[in-house]
């Protein structure tokens, strides 16, 4: 019987409110692929872009690797349509959250090592978070509960309306106590 998969999770908090979702991973060659037990990378940085597909190697990286190419794919982007060089790797995510035989793509046109994708975002919940002029970026891997911030907000109301009603009759029965004593 298959071991179910523990869930894995990190946060990162920036400092003020960001208009990138940008972190330290490290990348390697997938297990499938490591025929030479080269050790993964570490401190690229990768942005977290849900416009995106699929996620994207810069060639530089794919270069300092070594990786070796599975085949050629056409990718299509913001500068058209164009083939490119396509890898299996493992990505390393923050807090040693492991995103193994990833399929990516080359491209020298990011300016980050790693461009993480949906197929690397819909595997988990992502949750952004803007309180007190902070940004916090949450991932878990794999999705355990659902996360509805509608549900969350009726519950409170739901919670608020029956404090008030609470309150507003304990001050009805406080005002009876009262005539009675007099």
């Amino acid at each position: 019987m298959p071991q179910p998969i523990l869930p894995q999770a990190f946060s990162i908090r920036f400092s003020g409110l960001a208009s990138v979702l940008v972190c330290d991973v490290g990348v390697g060659f997938s297990e499938l692929m490591n025929v030479n037990n080269v050790k993964p990378v570490s401190d690229k940085s990768a942005l977290w872009d849900t416009g995106a597909t699929s996620s994207v190697i810069s060639k530089k990286l794919a270069h300092e690797l070594g990786l070796v190419p599975t085949g050629r794919t056409m990718v299509t982007g913001v500068n058209g349509s164009f083939e490119c060089n396509k890898y299996v790797v493992d990505i390393y995510l923050p807090s040693r959250v492991r995103v193994r035989d990833v399929l990516v793509t080359e491209s020298s046109g990011i300016p980050y090592d790693l461009l993480i994708g949906m197929d690397i975002i819909r595997l988990g919940d992502f949750a952004l978070t803007h309180t007190d002029g902070l940004t916090i970026f949450s991932y878990q891997i794999p999705s355990t509960h659902q996360i509805d911030f509608v549900d969350e907000v009726n519950e409170l109301g739901r919670k608020i309306a029956k404090n008030k009603a609470n309150s507003s009759f304990k001050r009805g029965i406080s005002r009876i106590n009262k005539k009675k004593r007099k």
